[in-house]
């Protein structure tokens, strides 16, 4: 029972790296598009905002078991080996809650649903046609973190 509940907190926790790649992926996709309407810029900039709270926040989490540099390490390396170390895996199960997990899983859906809907609008060179900017935009607005 302890070893399931472990492996569930630290799964919450080793998402955390996915989740930074797709605020990058995310962010590059925006900043590529060539002609945004005001309301993409808009979006882009609450996003790249929110990317780096995201950012912060994981450095905060991540610092307090391993300190600054091994947690930045760790937010760009998916298999670090901090992520296996037996002291980290005890950390995040004194230190990581249900609603950290929760938290992670909707960013994660979130993000899918972002670069689904720019690949969607994007052509070729990430030059968008004005009503696929409209378009992304609409469905972009719709969501929420």
């Amino acid at each position: 029972m302890a070893e399931a509940a472990a492996g569930i907190v630290l799964g919450a926790v080793t998402i955390i790296v996915p989740i930074y790649k797709s605020y990058k992926r995310c962010a590059e996709l925006l900043q590529d598009i060539l002609h945004p309407t005001e309301d993409l810029k808009s979006f882009t900039v609450k996003f790249i905002t929110q990317k780096r709270f995201f950012e912060m926040e994981c450095e905060l989490l991540l610092s307090s078991a391993v300190g600054n540099e091994t947690a930045q390490r760790m937010l760009e390396e998916e298999q670090h080996q901090q992520w296996k170390d037996q002291h980290f895996i005890e950390w995040c199960e004194a230190n990581v809650s249900g609603p950290l997990e929760m938290a992670l899983k909707t960013s994660m859906e979130t993000l899918k649903e972002i670069s689904k809907r720019l690949a969607q609008g994007n052509s070729s060179k990430g030059a968008m046609t004005t009503s696929s900017v409209r378009i992304v935009t609409t469905a972009l607005n719709t969501l929420t973190f």
